[in-house]
């Protein structure tokens, strides 16, 4: 087998086994629950969730909080470009 036919089998081993983990499905949902945010966030849950409160990003179905995926990354832009 040449270099190239290699590292094709490679880089898709390693793409099956990132589409196993949590990370790729919150990739793929519009809306996210509050511990999906959560861990996308990096932030402990009070913070989250008073967050989603607050924020544009975040919104209520019923009782249950949920925050919009494209809303939350391009928040997280603006407060990225608020700190330089």
């Amino acid at each position: 087998m040449d270099q190239q036919h290699q590292f094709n089998l490679e880089f898709i081993q390693l793409e099956l086994e990132y589409r196993k983990g949590d990370d790729y499905m919150i990739e793929e949902k519009a809306l996210l629950n509050v511990d999906e945010t959560r861990a996308y966030l990096g932030l402990g849950d009070t913070m989250t969730r008073q967050l989603m409160r607050k924020e544009y990003f975040g919104l209520r179905i019923g009782c249950r909080l949920y925050s919009s995926k494209i809303l939350l990354d391009k928040w997280i832009g603006e407060q990225a470009k608020k700190k330089r």
